[in-house]
């Protein structure tokens, strides 16, 4: 029910936002427009009083220095109004300037009745005239009604846009700033809600596996408490030694989650020493009897590192290698065959862990290392942990300065590598 409640929320949430952006972008869309009206109405005003200003120039005669643009009169042929095209340019970009409007435009002078073109600014095009421009009748020009003036802006979607670019910015930082809170909110609850769910597994495979050896230690006890004088020395150190091994196990157990609340708190102080990696890979694989565990063991070196020697901190790095083994141990349904070896490159030793186990899901490898995750083997608790293991790996590897990766088939077996700086 939590879950489906997380999703519903989850859900609505994006809802609303996904219908605060369609909004948001309605209304910019309308901003837009808007502001493209109120320049054409800034249009019609400026050549209006263009149209207004130029009729004064008409009254001049002819100047063979300066350029015209001549209409017939439909009365006498003979007869012909003229404009000062270079001045109809000049109050144009007076105009439109005054009007804050942009002044690359272009312009021509057409006759409405066969839409002739008559004049058109140097680097007019016509057509792109025709398509969308603002037209205004020449009134002005006595017996000239059937001209008119055609203005095209070229850059009149740019010219707007960069006049409503504060606006426009602040609104697409604000919409990503909802979007990008959003994200890592629901990133936040889906990570909570994962570290919950491994810490409740966590706390199950604890109880689990506390729960053996102080079953077994309280069977023992019980026995040795009813013990009496015809009990044989035999048995009473059979049952000795089960509690002390059962209570040793506890103390690795309480020993392993006091290492992860030392590295949660950063509390570790390695004691680093030169040490030869392959005596101690040696040794810590000696240590761990597998000789006597209940499957066959089959276990093979390639120690071909000539430069072995590293400053590393003893202890934990013997921890390393023997939570890597036991994993290869423990995640194997036959007998184990682990391969160790080693090799150099320029400034590091590799110590590869290879086996034949069940191996991990491409999909799983990415969370091994972290805190508490454990991949699943299916209901049965089979396989004994409380997921620290390989956290506590790559953290002091990391805390050495080096690193470690995992290469893994399903069926076919794992391989983890750890590279150590040599200096």
């Amino acid at each position: 029910m939590k879950n489906r409640t997380i999703k519903i929320i989850i859900f609505l949430t994006a809802l609303s936002l996904l219908g605060l952006i369609i909004m948001q972008l309605f209304w910019i869309r309308n901003a837009i427009y808007l502001t493209e009206e109120q320049f054409d109405h800034r249009v019609t005003l400026a050549l209006r009083d263009v149209l207004g200003d130029i009729e004064k120039y008409n009254t001049e005669k002819p100047d063979s220095s300066k350029s015209y643009c001549y209409f017939s009169c439909s009365r006498d042929k003979s007869k012909r109004e003229f404009i000062q095209t270079n001045v109809l340019d000049s109050l144009l970009r007076v105009h439109f300037s005054y009007q804050k409007l942009d002044t690359i435009y272009e312009f021509a002078i057409v006759k409405s009745k066969n839409d002739s073109l008559l004049f058109a600014r140097k680097g007019s095009i016509h057509n792109k005239i025709s398509v969308s421009c603002h037209k205004a009748g020449l009134s002005c020009i006595k017996n000239a009604g059937s001209y008119y003036l055609e203005v095209y802006f070229p850059k009149k979607r740019h010219f707007i846009i960069v006049q409503m670019a504060a606006w426009l910015i602040l609104s697409i930082i604000f919409l990503l700033i909802v979007i990008f809170s959003f994200a890592y909110i629901v990133m936040t609850i889906v990570r909570q809600k994962k570290i919950s769910e491994m810490k409740n597994d966590f706390i199950n495979n604890m109880t689990h596996e506390l729960k053996t050896p102080i079953s077994t230690i309280s069977m023992a006890s019980e026995v040795l408490l009813k013990s009496d004088n015809s009990t044989s020395s035999e048995r009473l150190e059979k049952y000795a030694k089960i509690i002390y091994d059962e209570n040793q196990r506890l103390y690795i157990l309480v020993d392993q989650v006091l290492r992860i609340s030392e590295l949660d708190k950063q509390a570790y102080n390695l004691q680093k020493t030169n040490t030869d990696i392959h005596e101690i890979i040696q040794n810590t694989v000696s240590s761990l009897c597998l000789e006597q565990r209940q499957k066959q063991v089959k276990l093979s070196y390639s120690l071909n590192a000539e430069k072995h020697f590293a400053v590393i901190d003893r202890m934990h790095f013997s921890n390393i290698i023997r939570n890597l083994i036991d994993n290869a141990y423990k995640y194997c349904d036959k007998d184990p065959e682990i391969f160790i070896s080693t090799y150099n490159t320029e400034k590091n030793i590799h110590i590869s862990i290879k086996d034949n186990g069940i191996g991990i899901r491409t999909e799983k490898q990415k969370h091994i290392f972290e805190k508490f995750y454990r991949v699943h083997t299916g209901d049965i608790h089979d396989v004994k942990g409380f997921g620290l293991g390989l956290y506590y790996v790559k953290t002091l590897i990391e805390l050495h300065g080096g690193a470690v990766t995992v290469k893994s088939e399903i069926n076919k077996g794992s391989e983890f590598t750890l590279t150590i700086p040599l200096s």
